[in-house]
């Protein structure tokens, strides 16, 4: 018999998603009347199995949904694009009415979500749906979350524009201080452990039990929809196995396979997992049925299933290495690079010894493979099993970039401070998507919107304005001429960040209560610690709901306002406007000024001043998104320096102080400028460690030759990063790599499909960046 999946054509599946979107529809327009809840429930059922991806033949685990691969749906974040037929399908940008203030240029939104610009390529594709889709089209173009959360926002919050046009589409330099990203609940890391502890069943005994003290009918209805949910779960399963049996043919072994995932699949509807295997399925399909595709603590929930089959001789350690190369492949292709977190190690894991034995063989499987994702984070505590600090100096030392380092003490410590909860509550914490902080199991925070750090300086030179469209980007803080001290100076800077981040605080509040009034988001809200008990869906149930914006150009910022101090106030060498004037210019006629800026002390050094001012403004950063949050709804409101923003923010930003030339990028995190660290590894390591505990997530990264990991010097390096994080080091991405690699990847590419490279809290294969962030990663200073 053929493999069913080969012959499975594209079209079948496609109007499988044009049914399920017309069928969703049609249920979310009865239930109108009914809870929110429930009708998320009842739509959930329409949704699932529907656009769930069929097995592969390669996959040994059944759970794949396809990046953009609806219609119609209900989620907790959308993605931004889906390629079809090797055309890029992307929805437009969503305005509030006022082209100056321009929300939205990418999807990210969640809650009801519409893919339109699909939905207008299968109306084409298959006329007999044209008539229906664009029924619905018409329905949810003002029905959708996205839509209801722009109609929201008081038009006070759109005095400065929120969002730039499409990435490189303006003038280099031209730009805004805040990006507004929209809707998305991201943040999110649900109790997988409890999930694997206690099976779907256990999950309904808890929910039942709860609703037997239940006290109104919001309850009931809230905890009816939860077991909805579950049971839609167990619909999910049985699917699944019922394909695997489908698919049944004449290779013998594929057919094993196959049927261990349709066995597996067929006791999780009845029971609790019993062994790694269906510990790995049921969680596969829980995520990706969740959307939730960062991993969580994984060595805490599958650990003791591990151990379990290893003890007993179920499995060998091949047998592990298989089973999770293959949930491996699985992350890697279905979620954006920026995704995929796994957490290793750290404080509060209850199962410490056995977790530690499933990090070394989830390393191990990351060595042989190779692949991009999952990304891995090592939270080191002091009394660190050795083992396993020296497996992960093994893996990076051969270039798979993973683990990153976290100082679990320093980290809880900053996260505590940050978010102001307590320290066991921040034991919690675990990096999100590129290094965001985020809280495991009891709280939500969303990176939904950017800062330009660099472009709220340019703001104060010109009174609150772009300096290459001459538009309104921040408040008016005042001509040149009344900075008659740096304080003043400074100050206008900081009413420039605090102002926006107000905004970005409160938009992100009026967020969270549209998606709150529209969904419950159940499949998360059932593995958070607190919804069941409180009988509410996941932003009115949860512990913290908090927010978090990603802060760009910290360092660059940081040494500018150093460069602005000593020429314009210490040494009056040039006035604000003569400075203002060179920078309006990009040092054209002025390259020797240039010149003399790049020369001042640069962060990264160990210069004492320098390094002292890019504290001070990541600090008070940090304390401006903190300060929002109280005047908000939000729990908390935190500011990380993480991802490769830096390069495509960059490009909006004039010429800057620091002596960086118009759109050029940023540093990527809390690391010195491309190139500019020139004093040693130690010299770097002093200048990173002051940074400030409470952060929102910064990383930084460490480019290291191959050399340092030889085994004549192995120890040598091992002993640096730990004097590093000894003395308060936060964190650390290395990469290890030579740079003639890099600079003959770019020549040819074709050589090097395995060169992977740390971007800022995720990883890319070298060759497949543009060319932008190439020269970003090749001008780090290797050490």
């Amino acid at each position: 018999m053929p493999y069913v999946h080969s012959m499975m054509k594209k079209s079948s599946y496609e109007e499988r998603l044009i049914r399920s979107a017309i069928e969703f529809t049609k249920t979310y327009q009865e239930c109108a009347g009914q809870h929110r809840a429930l009708r998320e429930a009842k739509c959930l059922q329409k949704q699932f199995p529907a656009i769930l991806y069929p097995i592969r033949e390669q996959d040994l685990f059944a759970g794949i949904l396809e990046k953009s691969s609806y219609l119609v749906k209900v989620s907790i974040q959308g993605f931004d694009e889906k390629i079809v037929d090797g055309v890029s399908i992307i929805d437009g940008a969503v305005s509030t009415g006022d082209p100056e203030s321009t929300m939205g240029v990418r999807r990210q939104q969640s809650g009801y979500c519409v893919h339109t610009e699909y939905m207008a390529y299968l109306a084409k594709k298959y006329p007999q749906y044209a008539t229906a889709l664009t029924d619905l089209q018409s329905f949810w173009e003002t029905e959708n979350t996205w839509q209801k959360y722009n109609d929201a926002l008081p038009e006070r919050l759109l005095k400065y524009p929120l969002c730039s046009s499409p990435a490189y589409s303006m003038p280099r330099g031209e730009g805004t201080i805040l990006h507004i990203g929209g809707c998305r609940v991201a943040g999110m890391l649900p109790d997988y452990d409890k999930l694997l502890q206690l099976g779907l069943n256990g999950l309904s005994d808890e929910i039942l039990d709860r609703k037997s003290r239940a006290a109104n009918d919001d309850e009931h209805a809230v905890l009816d929809a939860m077991l909805i949910t579950v049971d839609t779960v167990r619909s999910a399963c049985a699917h699944y196995a019922a394909e695997a049996r489908s698919l049944l043919g004449d290779n013998l072994q594929r057919n094993a396979q196959l049927n261990r995932i349709a066995e597996a699949l067929d006791a999780l509807q009845e029971r609790r997992p019993e062994s790694l295997f269906e510990a790995i399925q049921l969680y596969r399909l829980y995520a990706v049925m969740a959307e939730t595709f960062d991993c969580g603590r994984m060595d805490v929930y599958l650990g003791d299933f591990y151990v379990s089959d290893i003890d007993c001789g179920r499995i060998t350690d091949e047998d592990a290495i298989a089973m999770l190369t293959s949930l491996w492949t699985l992350i890697d292709d279905y979620t954006v690079n920026s995704g995929g977190r796994l957490a290793l190690g750290g404080k509060g894991r209850r199962n410490p010894q056995n977790a530690d034995r499933f990090a070394l063989v989830a390393m191990e499987t990351t060595r042989r493979k190779r692949s991009i994702l999952p990304t891995m984070t090592l939270r080191m505590t002091d009394d660190v099993d050795a083992d396993v600090m020296k497996k992960a100096y093994d893996v990076i030392g051969e270039g798979c970039l993973n683990p990153m380092l976290y100082n679990d003490e320093r980290c809880i410590e900053g996260v505590s401070r940050a978010m102001d909860i307590s320290l066991e509550e921040a034991e919690n914490f675990l990096p999100l998507g590129c290094g965001e902080y985020a809280l495991n199991k009891i709280g939500t925070g969303s990176p939904n919107s950017a800062f330009n750090i660099v472009k709220a300086i340019e703001a104060v030179l010109h009174n609150g304005r772009d300096s290459v469209s001459g538009r309104q980007i921040g408040p008016e803080t005042g001509a040149l001429v009344s900075f008659q001290t740096f304080d003043q100076f400074y100050d206008a800077f900081r009413q420039q960040i605090s102002c926006l981040m107000d905004v970005a605080a409160e938009c992100h509040d009026i967020e969270n209560r549209i998606e709150s009034e529209s969904c419950a988001f159940l499949l998360n809200a059932v593995l958070s610690e607190d919804c069941i008990e409180k009988s509410a869906g996941l932003l009115d149930g949860i512990r913290y709901r908090g927010g978090c914006t990603e802060g760009f150009g910290f360092t660059p910022a940081g040494e500018s306002l150093y460069n602005i101090k000593h020429l314009v106030y210490d040494e009056q060498k040039y006035t604000l406007e003569q400075l203002a004037e060179m920078l309006d210019a990009d040092f054209e006629g002025f390259e020797e000024q240039r010149l003399e800026l790049l020369s001042l002390p640069k962060y990264g050094n160990d210069e004492s001043d320098v390094d002292a001012m890019v504290h001070e403004v990541n600090r008070f950063c940090t304390q401006a998104a903190k300060a929002a949050a109280k005047k908000t709804g939000l729990h908390h409101y935190i500011i990380s320096s993480v991802n490769p923003g830096g390069v495509r923010l960059g490009y909006e930003a004039a010429a800057s102080a620091d002596g960086r030339s118009c759109g050029d990028a940023f540093s990527i995190g809390n690391s010195p400028m491309a190139g500019r660290d020139k004093n040693g590894i130690t010299a770097l390591f002093n200048s990173i460690r002051g940074t400030s505990v409470e952060n929102g997530g910064y990383i930084t990264n460490f480019k290291i030759s191959k050399s340092m990991f030889d085994p004549q010097n192995r120890k040598k390096t091992e002993a640096l990063f730990r004097s590093y994080f000894k003395n308060g080091g936060q964190q650390a991405n290395i990469t290890v790599v030579g740079r003639q690699h890099l600079e003959d990847a770019m020549e040819h590419p074709e050589n090097y499909p395995n060169l992977l490279v740390r971007i800022g809290g995720w990883s890319a294969r070298f060759i497949d960046l543009e060319s932008r962030i190439q020269q970003e990663v090749l001008h780090r200073t290797l050490y």
